[in-house]
């Protein structure tokens, strides 16, 4: 059966306050056994939010099923017909794995709240997978969650274990659940996340995705208040002072260096742009003759950056 175009897929609960709640599911309908490590399928986009492709990194070079995300080559540490996980000899590897990307476009804020799948493998197919997100550089298992499946469970330490190989399928979103806590919350900058899976029987055994449902809220930077901005600031690593409303001086801080400091209108354009040789942890930015409004202030070190909004007001 041909599966709906991801942006149909694209649903709106309800709009509350000054959220705009969205659910979003990946389908794949454009996958197919040649069409390489990156999924050529649509993907929706939000006011304030782009939905990334998802990529297979370190797995075969072209999935081995049509119409869900399904690669080989992961790492070999089970055997057949053993379900007994003490006796698994692989680990997770950082090179292997897949990952789909959000974007948040200045002027927003991202609030996650959950992420459910199906799975598939084959018949010499990983028994062991997990979840992690780039807010502490993919180091930390997302809480898991199997719902009512009974071909899954879920050991220590947040790691999805496929129980009997003798079933190939557990297609069931609430079977790979994660609920995110309020780290997912207000956030500002861009955000991936990275499927992982190993002890899969051979090489040829796969590892496969579908029906992806992301679950959360975007909100406009323009419709929050001074109070809310100032409380979204709080939670990140880069600290202004004032927070956030400022009229002349604008005190900047970060426990990490940058390298470049940008500041970006709600329009999405660069209006400052400051490039140091050597990277700063501290910087006093004069404001004064900017146009009054809601800004993004963003500073990068290489790939990293850091965010916050901040209020002109001269």
């Amino acid at each position: 059966m041909i599966k709906n175009i991801l942006l149909v897929g694209l649903t709106f609960i309800k709009i509350y306050a000054n959220a705009q709640n969205f659910s979003v599911t990946y389908g794949f309908p454009e996958v197919i056994t040649s069409s390489g490590q990156l999924d050529p399928s649509n993907t929706p986009t939000l006011n304030g939010l782009q939905f990334g492709s998802f990529q297979a990194i370190g797995t075969s070079m072209n999935p081995n099923a049509s119409g869900r995300f399904s690669f080989t080559n992961w790492p070999i540490g089970a055997a057949n017909a053993d379900n007994n996980y003490g006796n698994y000899t692989a680990v997770l590897s950082p090179t292997v794995f897949y990952e789909m990307s959000l974007f948040v476009k200045p002027g927003y804020t991202l609030n996650l709240t959950s992420l459910g799948f199906d799975v598939r493998r084959s018949g010499t197919g990983i028994r062991t997978y997990c979840v992690r997100s780039s807010l502490d550089n993919f180091t930390t298992n997302l809480s898991a969650n199997t719902g009512t499946s009974t071909n899954l469970s879920v050991i220590p330490t947040d790691i999805f274990f496929w129980n009997f190989d003798s079933i190939s399928t557990a297609n069931d979103q609430r079977g790979s659940q994660l609920n995110f806590n309020s780290t997912f919350s207000a956030l500002t900058d861009s955000l991936s996340l990275r499927f992982y899976a190993w002890n899969s029987e051979s090489t040829g055994g796969s590892f496969s995705i579908d029906n992806v449902n992301i679950k959360g809220s975007v909100i406009d930077s323009l419709t929050l208040t001074s109070s809310q901005i100032a409380l979204i600031n709080k939670n990140t690593s880069l600290k202004i002072y004032p927070n956030p409303c400022v009229n002349d001086l604008l005190t900047i801080s970060s426990e990490v260096a940058f390298s470049k400091l940008e500041l970006i209108d709600m329009a999405g354009k660069i209006v400052y742009l400051k490039y140091f040789e050597i990277p700063q942890n501290g910087f006093k930015l004069n404001v004064v003759g900017f146009t009054k409004g809601v800004y993004t202030l963003r500073a990068s070190f290489k790939s990293k950056s850091m965010q916050n909004l901040i209020v002109i007001e001269n």
